[in-house]
């Protein structure tokens, strides 16, 4: 597999552009009949293919939409356990990896209650450690941490 300097990534072998938007749609209402896991299993099959054709963009939308199920559905445990699962596959893309803490960051707010929001910090903090392409998400995640910490005067954590 050849390496795209620029971007230090692999060059893409094949598009799966037009596979991913046929997919989508099938993926949304799956998701909104409530059929997570099948909606997830469909993503993931093809998340399989992109990651190992190097395509970045297709990956990404993958990626993305995993992370759209689970914080839509309100499935902060699922949305912690993809984060983590997708964030170690083998020759993951970076950028996608970037891209997927992005939107998974967006769904932060939206946890009700404090723990789990502590928990999908936590997690998200776990993904980001150690990988420099996503030191500024790593950062923000731990400002957040810390004003909840602050908030309940536990400043020495």
């Amino acid at each position: 597999m050849d390496l795209d300097y620029t971007t230090n990534e692999p060059k893409m072998e094949k598009d799966y552009s037009e596979s991913v938007k046929a997919l989508l749609p099938e993926v949304e209402q799956l998701a909104n009949s409530g059929q997570l896991r099948a909606a997830l299993d469909k993503l993931h099959a093809l998340e399989k293919k992109t990651r190992a054709a190097a395509d970045l963009w297709s990956t990404t939308q993958l990626l993305e939409r995993m992370v759209e199920v689970c914080g839509t559905a309100s499935e902060w445990v699922m949305l912690e356990q993809e984060v983590a699962a997708m964030s170690k596959k083998h020759g993951q893309l970076k950028q996608a990896i970037a891209k997927m803490v992005q939107k998974a960051m967006t769904f932060v707010d939206n946890v009700a209650d404090e723990q789990p929001r502590i928990e999908l910090i936590e997690a998200l903090r776990t993904v980001t450690e150690g990988k420099i392409h996503v030191e500024v998400e790593r950062a923000r995640l731990t400002r957040m941490r810390v004003e909840i910490y602050e908030k309940h005067g536990q400043v020495t954590e």
